[in-house]
């Protein structure tokens, strides 16, 4: 009996598969590089500290620890994109391009970030990212829904990891984003 030829869809080992069907998923690489930018995240973009502590845990220092968690996660974004484009995978799409606009606005703001935090100093950077990344979050979100980039095509098997990754960080932000137009309304008014 003749070994049935192997065909990217009964492909399960050896290299990466080519193609159309080439699965993209979280690998270890991936997930060390996550992890790596979550520490880092929560290392630099913490709420300032009082006396060796962190400030009282009240609503606007748990956002803030949120807002750290979700920048350090946003920070090998452009990796994840710029791997995905040289491996000539497929096509960039909405959520990776999310992802890399988030991920190269926290490194751009990382430097000036690291700059005030080593230098005991106050600054306006982490305020600016606080406000600005789950803002752009809720309004990223609210495009892709309004031009039908949101559905099940998300969750099909063929969708890239990428794109998969960048929903997923607009997602988890936009509540963040709600909140702070809400504020912002509360406040005008």
């Amino acid at each position: 009996m003749a070994a049935e030829p192997e065909t990217p869809e009964t492909d399960r080992d050896g290299p990466p598969r080519e193609g159309p069907l080439a699965r993209d998923s979280l690998t270890i690489r991936r997930l060390l590089l996550l992890t790596a930018g979550l520490a880092i995240g929560l290392g630099l973009f913490t709420p300032e500290r009082q006396e060796g502590r962190l400030i009282r845990l009240n609503l606007d220092a748990t956002l803030g620890l949120f807002s750290a968690a979700m920048l350090g996660l946003a920070l090998p974004a452009p990796l994840f994109v710029l791997g995905q484009r040289l491996a000539k995978g497929p096509a960039i799409g909405p959520g990776g391009l999310y992802a890399l606009t988030i991920g190269l606005g926290a490194l751009l703001m990382l430097p000036p970030v690291a700059m005030h935090r080593f230098a005991g100093k106050p600054g306006a950077v982490i305020v600016c990212l606080f406000y600005v990344m789950p803002l752009v979050s809720l309004w990223y979100f609210l495009a892709a829904a309004i031009t039908g980039h949101l559905g099940r095509k998300l969750f099909a098997r063929s969708t890239a990891w990428t794109e998969r990754y960048g929903f997923l960080l607009a997602v988890l932000w936009t509540p963040l984003g709600v909140w702070l137009l809400i504020q912002f309304y509360m406040d005008s008014f």
